[in-house]
């Protein structure tokens, strides 16, 4: 230790006088107040004298009091004086001594620390070679937390062999219930999230409570989004009586647009209808296929439809097939 107990001369501390003779001053007052009160005796007043006698007898008695009052006030504030220098003294007196408690308290705690702290790092040592895949997947750090001042490990007191005893018991309950974990029957998401938290905490019933919490929570969200699906659903607009419904109104194909014309040179090769006739036998139809430009569209047809007998089927822009 740096600091060292000084050696002192005793001194030997008087007691103030004024404490040594209090008994002697109590006794002197006391006897003092035994002869005044034997001296000044309240009495019926029988004559104006003796009224004129009682009152200045009174003065006397008070005179007397005051005094005796007085002489205690003196008395007792110099005793408070001398106790008051007393106690300064004796505080004066155990300084030299104030700090050894302290500093042996000091020196002792610190070497306590020291060899707590070097056995625990020897277990950690011990316990990375020899716990296998407990070790792997749980670091001694946190099985320290969790169970060195539950079972007294980080005490001064405490023996190695036994607390690599211990460890090696906890590692067995790991093991346990890890295997437990995988026997619950959880969905893979929530098994894996289960495992990571116990292996975070190495409490296997808190873990179990704070992953059932996290499953409750999402089935009330996923439940809570499906009410306001079907909320939304149920005050979107209806469609007009008039619109069209089901999955075939819906796929409908648009009607076709007017055919578009396409200018080209007039084809003068007459084709034969599907049915053909003999050649030159009496109602014999041809059938042509023409081209017209867009622009006399309109009036080609007029003049076709002006000819007896001449009909046709809807005109086709090129390209649209025959």
């Amino acid at each position: 230790m740096s600091e060292r107990v000084q050696e002192v001369e005793p001194e030997v501390i008087d007691v103030p006088e004024v404490i040594s003779g209090a008994d002697r001053w109590l006794a002197e007052q006391r006897a003092k107040v035994a002869e005044a009160a034997r001296e000044y005796v309240p009495h019926e007043i029988t004559s104006a004298e003796d009224y004129r006698e009682s009152k200045r007898a009174r003065t006397q008695a008070r005179k007397a009091i005051r005094e005796v009052e007085d002489a205690r006030r003196r008395q007792v504030g110099a005793i408070k004086d001398a106790v008051r220098d007393f106690e300064s003294q004796v505080r004066d007196l155990l300084a030299p001594l104030s700090g050894v408690d302290e500093g042996y308290r000091s020196a002792l705690s610190e070497w306590e620390r020291m060899c707590v702290e070097s056995r625990t790092q020897e277990v950690a040592a011990w316990y990375a070679e020899t716990q296998g895949d407990v070790a792997a997947l749980v670091p001694f750090e946190t099985v320290w937390k969790r169970f060195a001042h539950e079972r007294k490990w980080d005490l001064y007191s405490a023996n190695l062999v036994a607390i690599e005893n211990d460890v090696s018991e906890v590692v067995g309950t790991i093991e346990r219930d890890l295997g437990t974990i995988g026997g619950m029957g959880y969905e893979p998401q929530d098994a894996e999230a289960l495992r990571a938290e116990y292996l975070r905490t190495l409490d296997l019933e808190g873990s179990c409570r704070r992953i059932q919490a996290l499953r409750e929570q999402r089935d009330r969200m996923a439940e809570a989004e499906r009410a306001r699906r079907e909320r939304m659903a149920a005050e979107a607009p209806k469609p007009p009586a008039d619109a069209p419904t089901g999955p075939q109104d819906a796929t409908r194909a648009p009607e076709a647009p007017e055919p578009a014309q396409v200018p080209a040179e007039a084809a003068t090769e007459p084709q034969e209808a599907p049915q053909r006739l003999a050649a030159g036998a009496p109602g014999r139809v041809l059938v042509f296929r023409v081209t017209v430009p867009e622009e006399r569209a309109r009036e080609f047809v007029a003049a076709m439809r002006a000819i007896p007998g001449v009909h046709g089927g809807p005109w086709r822009g090129e390209g649209d097939g025959e």
